[in-house]
Parts: C-alpha cells; sequence; structure tokens
C-alpha cells in the first residue's frame, strides 16, 4: 500500500516509512510541489534517488512524464520520504488518472527505500517515442501548471473529506472524487493537461 489515506504512522527510521513518495516529472519542480502542498519544504524533506526498470518518456498526448518498463533503463528523481497525511491526499488529488505502485527505490547515499510510484496506464497514455525534458516542460508549460493546480486545489477543497477512505487495487485512495458537490464545475484535471508525479 502507498499510504495514501491512510491514519498517521510513526515515522520509520531512515525515512524507510509506507508513506515515502518517488517524484519523476513535473513534481520535480520545487515551485510546482510546494503550491501542490500549499507550503514550503524544508532541505531535508527531499533527496535525490533514482528508480532502475523504467526510462521517462513523454506521454504521446500531452506534455508530462509517463515511465515505460525497461531493463536497462533509471529514472532519476526525488524521494519525498516523510510526506504527512495532508501531503498525500493533495498528491492522490494531483495524480488523478494514475495509479500508485510500490517499489524499490535507491538513495544518492545507497539507501534502498520502499516508495510509492505513480504510474500511468501505458494504454491509456501511451509514450511518445521522444524523452520527458524538464527544462522544455518547464519552459512551455509551468506558468498554466501552476495556474491549474491553485483551481484544482479549489475543487480538492470543495469535496467533503471522506470519513473513511477507500482501498482499491492494493493501494488507498480517497473516495472524495465521486463525493464531489452538486454543481462543482470538471476543471481540466492535471492528468489530462500538464503533469505526472
Amino acid at each position: 500500500m502507498c499510504g495514501v489515506g491512510k491514519p498517521a504512522q510513526p515515522a520509520a527510521r531512515d525515512g524507510e516509512g509506507d508513506r515515502a513518495v518517488f517524484l519523476y516529472g513535473t513534481l520535480l519542480d520545487r515551485e510546482v510541489l510546494c503550491r501542490l502542498l500549499g507550503r514550503e519544504l524544508r532541505e531535508d524533506e527531499l533527496e535525490p534517488a533514482r528508480l532502475a526498470g523504467f526510462r521517462r518518456m513523454m506521454a504521446r498526448a500531452g506534455c508530462w512524464p509517463v515511465l515505460v518498463p525497461d531493463p536497462e533503463g533509471v529514472v532519476e528523481g526525488l524521494l519525498f520520504a516523510r510526506p504527512s497525511p495532508e501531503d498525500l491526499r493533495r498528491i492522490a488529488h494531483y495524480e488523478d488518472d494514475y495509479r500508485p505502485e510500490r517499489m524499490e527505490v535507491v538513495t544518492a547515499a545507497g539507501r534502498r527505500v520502499s516508495a510509492c510510484v505513480w504510474l500511468a496506464s501505458l494504454e491509456r497514455l501511451p509514450p511518445s517515442e521522444q524523452p520527458w525534458d524538464m527544462a522544455l516542460w518547464a519552459t512551455q508549460h509551468k506558468r498554466e501548471l501552476l495556474q491549474q493546480i491553485d483551481r484544482w486545489l479549489g475543487e480538492l477543497e470543495a469535496e467533503p473529506r471522506p470519513a473513511a477512505e477507500t482501498v482499491e487495487g492494493g493501494a488507498a485512495r480517497s473516495s472524495g472524487r465521486g463525493a464531489r458537490p452538486a454543481g462543482a464545475r470538471d476543471l481540466p484535471r492535471p492528468s489530462t493537461r500538464l503533469r505526472d508525479s
């Protein structure tokens, strides 16, 4: 389980708790991540890490990355070792169409950590032949994504917080999406426009 929606657990030694999240795309951008979380991050909350067995490619239908299995591939990213329950709720809302899976990542210090990795269905979001380029994404799409995050967070806050969370496919997810109040607008979601983890 990726710990999304679960009660807070005591932090495991060296950040190896069930809430750790591996970030590999638009959430690598500190401004985007802080805007999504609604808070500043301390320097010690993120550390370089890598995920073996995948390549980071641009989605065919958009400007966000998807991970493609590749036995020789390695994806560089960041380990968010101790996100709060609220951080996880916001990330789950942002990653709406991606599914969380628990995978092993290796930190720059060589520590192996079980972390939640948000993966796209490659049938639904097939990759292009082009690797995802964060610098190119930032110059062309970051400003629009920051504006969209503000709208999505407004949508998230308008949803009632469920008393209990649901667990589907081994990963806990908020059940709030279907509980949106009557009249709430369907805003474009990150998964259909500009993002990933």
